[in-house]
C-alpha cells in the first residue's frame, strides 16, 4: 500500500529524533509532525526544535512525488504554504519537499516575489517517481543518509558557522521555470489524449509529428501514454521558449506590448492573443520567423493550447516570468536553458543526443584555427557547436584582431556561424542560442536554416536575413573552413528506400570517380561525404560519430574515401567517457583535413587515440605538463588557449605510446592504404 503523506513525515521525524539522540554535539533536540500554526487552522508537516530553547528552528511541507503539488518542489501552492506557515511561526528557514527533491528557504525577504527568493537546491535526495518507491529499502536508506548530511550542515547554517547559499539568478530562473511547466505539461498530456482517442485526423497528424522528431508512434497503450507525455512536454517548452524569448526581446524593444492575458477565458482566446504578441516581436525585430511564426505542418506549436486549464496554466507560467528582472539576468540564461531545464533521462527519451563541451570544445579547437573562419554545423540540435565555436572565435579575434585590426562584432561573427537542422524545434533553439550572445546588436540575425543538410549545396540561398524596410536578402551557404558538429544516430536499417537512394545519387553527382558507399551505411557516413563537398582545401572537418566506420564493410569503403581526399588528423575514442547518452552506441572524434596533395596525404601520421580516463582529466594531465603562460583574465580566452594547448600536444605525437591517461597508436596513411585502411 503506498505510503500517505502524514504516515511518512511521521517515520522521518521519529528518524531524525533518533539521529539527534545520538549526536548531542547538534543543537537540535527532535523532530515532530502536524504541529499547530499558532493563530491558524493550519499545521505545519514537520518541525525541527532547537536543543537550547525548544523552540522551532526549521518548518516544512512534504508531498509526495504522484502527487498534484508533489510534482517539482517549487509548484507555487506548495511553497506559498510553507512560507506563509513559516513566518507565522516566526522561523527563518523552511523547505519543501516533495520526497525526491529538497529545497531550503531563507524565509527573510517578505515582500519579495517567490521566484526572487532566496533557496538552497533542489537537492536531490533520491531518485523516486511514486508513493511505491518510498517503500522501497535503497529509497529509505537514500533519504535517512540525506537527513543525517543536511542536519550536519544545518547545524552549521543556524550556528552561524556558514552563509546561507542562495542559487543563482539565472539557475533560480530555470527551476521556478521548470516548477511552473509541470502543470501545463500534465494537463496538456491529459487533453492530447482525450483529443487524439476521438479525432482520427489529429491522430495521424500527431503520429507524423512525432515521426518527423525521430519518435516511432505505437499502439501499446503504455508507449501510447509515454509519447504523449513526451510530445506535451516538448510542445510545452517549445511555448515557453517563445515566452522567455519574447521577454528577452522587450529588453531591446522596450515599446513593445506586455503579454496580457487577462480576460481570457478559453484556449482558443489564449493562443489568438499570444500570436498577436508573436507577429508583434517580428515586426519589431524584423526576424525569428522560426522562433515565433510556427510551421502549418507543425502541430507542435498549438498542442499546449487543447487543455480548457491551458489559460489558467499559462497566466500563471506568465506571472512567474514576469517575475524576474529581466536586465539583472545573464541572457546566456535563455541559450542554456533547454541543456539545463531538460534532465539526461529526458532528454534520452526525446532521442536527442547533447555532446559534452569538453568533447565539442577539442573538436573546434582541431578544425576552427583561425578568427575569421567559416563554421557549419549540419545537424545543429540545440546549437551547442554554434555557440562554442562563437565564443572560440570571438575569443581567437581578440587575441590576434581581423585585418581591420579589430575584434570580430557580434554580426560579423554570425555572418561566418551556419547551423542547419531538418527540424523546427531544433532550429528554433539554435537560433536563440546564438542570438542572446548580444541581444542588444542592431544586426542579430543568426545564420539558422531549417531544411535537410543534403538540399544544402555551396552558392544555393538558404538563409533569409531581414533589410532595411520589409525587404529581405537572401544568403547562400558558400564553401566553408570548418564542419563540425555531431550527425544524427540512424543505422542503415531506419533510412528509408528512397532517402537511401536519393543519398547514393548525391554521392556520384559530388564524387564522381570515387568508389560508392554501400547501401548498408549508417547516416552519419553520408554526413561525412557531403561535409566534405562543403569544405574549402585546406579545411577541417570533425564529427563525433558512432565507431562503426572503423570496423564494418560499410565503413572500409568510407575509410577509402577519406585517405583519397583527407589528412587524418586524429580519431579519439573513450573507455570512460560516454560521447552519446545510448550507452549502446560506442563512440569516437574524427578529425579530417581536406587535402588535395597526395604525397602529403600519403606521410601524414594519423593518430588513434583511446582516452584511459575522462577527458576533463585528460586534459588537466596535459595541461599540467605544458609550458606555463600568463593568464589571460578572462574564463573564456584561457579555455580556448587550454584548448589550443591540448590539440597542439596532440599534433605533436610523433611515435605510439602508452600513459595513464591514453593509449596512442600511429600508421601512416600510405600504410593503412598498403593494409587495407584498417589501423
Amino acid at each position: 500500500m503506498p505510503t500517505d503523506e502524514r504516515t511518512f513525515a511521521s517515520e522521518i521525524a521519529g528518524r531524525i529524533t533518533a539521529f539527534l539522540n545520538s549526536r548531542p554535539d547538534l543543537p537540535f533536540s527532535r523532530a515532530a509532525v502536524e504541529v499547530h500554526v499558532p493563530d491558524a487552522a493550519q499545521r505545519h508537516d514537520l518541525q525541527l526544535y532547537a536543543r537550547d530553547t525548544d523552540q522551532p528552528v526549521l518548518t516544512g511541507e512534504i508531498k509526495m512525488p504522484d502527487t498534484q503539488q508533489g510534482r517539482h518542489p517549487l509548484n507555487a501552492e506548495l511553497v506559498e504554504d510553507a512560507l506563509s506557515k513559516a513566518f507565522a511561526a516566526g522561523v527563518q528557514y523552511c523547505f519543501t519537499w516533495n520526497v525526491r527533491d529538497f529545497v531550503l528557504f531563507d524565509t527573510h525577504m517578505q515582500g519579495v516575489p517567490f521566484a526572487q527568493r532566496n533557496i538552497e537546491g533542489p537537492t536531490l535526495v533520491v531518485d523516486v517517481e511514486s508513493s511505491d518507491d518510498v517503500e522501497r529499502e535503497w529509497a529509505r536508506d537514500a533519504i535517512g543518509n540525506f537527513w543525517e548530511e543536511f542536519l550536519e550542515r544545518f547545524s552549521e547554517l543556524v550556528q552561524g558557522h556558514r552563509e546561507f547559499q542562495p542559487l543563482p539568478l539565472d539557475r533560480r530562473f530555470i527551476v521556478w521555470l521548470e516548477a511552473a511547466l509541470e502543470d501545463p505539461i500534465a494537463h496538456t498530456a491529459e487533453a492530447l489524449g482525450a483529443h487524439s482517442s476521438t479525432d482520427s485526423i489529429l491522430n495521424d497528424r500527431l503520429s507524423s509529428w512525432m515521426l518527423s522528431q525521430g519518435w516511432e508512434p505505437s499502439a501499446n497503450e503504455q508507449r501510447r501514454r509515454q509519447n504523449l507525455e513526451r510530445v506535451s512536454r516538448l510542445a510545452c517548452y517549445i511555448l515557453v521558449t517563445r515566452l522567455v524569448f519574447y521577454q528577452a526581446l522587450r529588453r531591446r524593444f522596450p515599446t513593445m506590448s506586455p503579454i496580457s492575458v487577462d480576460g481570457i477565458e478559453t484556449p482558443e482566446q489564449l493562443q489568438d492573443a499570444l500570436d498577436a504578441r508573436f507577429r508583434e516581436a517580428v515586426r519589431y525585430s524584423r526576424d525569428y520567423e522560426t522562433v515565433f511564426i510556427p510551421d502549418e505542418a507543425d502541430i507542435g506549436y498549438s498542442i499546449p493550447f487543447l487543455s480548457a486549464a491551458a489559460p489558467q496554466d499559462w497566466a500563471r507560467l506568465i506571472a512567474r516570468i514576469e517575475e524576474f528582472d529581466f536586465s539583472a539576468l545573464d541572457f546566456d540564461v535563455i541559450g542554456q536553458m533547454y541543456e539545463r531545464l531538460i534532465s539526461p533521462n529526458e532528454r534520452r527519451r526525446f532521442g536527442q543526443f547533447y555532446t559534452s563541451p569538453d568533447v565539442v570544445d577539442l573538436i573546434n579547437a582541431f578544425c576552427v584555427r583561425n578568427p575569421e573562419d567559416r563554421v557549419l554545423d549540419p545537424a545543429c540540435g540545440g546549437g551547442t557547436f554554434l555557440v562554442r565555436a562563437y565564443s572560440r572565435k570571438r575569443a581567437l579575434s581578440e587575441l590576434a584582431p581581423s585585418p581591420a585590426n579589430r575584434a570580430l562584432s557580434h554580426a560579423d561573427l554570425l555572418s561566418q556561424i551556419f547551423g542547419i537542422d531538418v527540424a523546427a524545434f531544433p532550429a528554433q533553439l539554435s537560433t536563440i542560442n546564438l542570438a542572446v550572445r548580444h541581444l542588444s546588436d542592431e544586426a542579430n540575425y543568426p545564420r539558422v536554416a531549417r531544411a535537410s543538410f543534403f538540399d544544402a549545396q555551396a552558392g544555393i540561398p538558404l538563409y533569409d536575413i531581414p533589410m532595411t524596410g520589409d525587404s529581405v536578402r537572401s544568403v547562400a551557404l558558400e564553401k566553408v573552413d570548418a564542419v563540425v558538429g555531431n550527425p544524427p544516430y540512424i543505422r542503415q536499417e531506419g533510412i528509408d528506400r528512397v532517402s537511401k537512394s536519393n543519398y547514393a545519387e548525391l554521392f556520384r553527382r559530388e564524387w564522381p570517380g570515387e568508389t560508392a558507399l554501400t547501401g548498408r551505411s549508417d547516416i552519419y557516413a553520408y554526413f561525412f561525404t557531403h561535409a566534405a563537398h562543403l569544405l574549402e582545401t585546406g579545411g577541417y572537418l570533425g564529427f563525433v560519430t558512432s565507431i562503426g566506420w572503423l570496423d564494418t564493410d560499410y565503413g572500409f569503403r568510407l575509410q577509402e574515401f577519406f585517405l583519397r581526399n583527407f589528412r587524418i588528423v586524429a580519431v579519439i575514442e573513450s573507455q570512460v567517457d560516454k560521447w552519446f547518452e545510448d550507452a549502446r552506441v560506442t563512440t569516437a572524434v574524427t578529425i579530417l583535413q581536406r587535402e588535395p596533395d597526395r604525397a602529403r596525404r600519403d606521410a601524414n601520421p594519423v593518430r588513434f587515440i583511446q582516452l584511459r580516463k575522462p577527458i576533463a582529466d585528460v586534459y588537466e594531465d596535459l595541461l599540467s605538463q605544458a609550458p606555463r603562460r600568463p593568464a589571460s583574465g578572462d574564463d573564456e580566452t584561457t579555455r580556448q588557449l587550454d584548448m589550443n594547448a591540448v590539440r597542439d600536444r596532440i599534433e605533436r605525437i610523433e611515435a605510439s605510446q602508452t600513459t595513464d591517461y591514453w593509449r596512442v597508436h600511429i600508421r601512416t596513411q600510405r600504410e593503412l592504404w598498403e593494409d587495407g585502411a584498417a589501423p
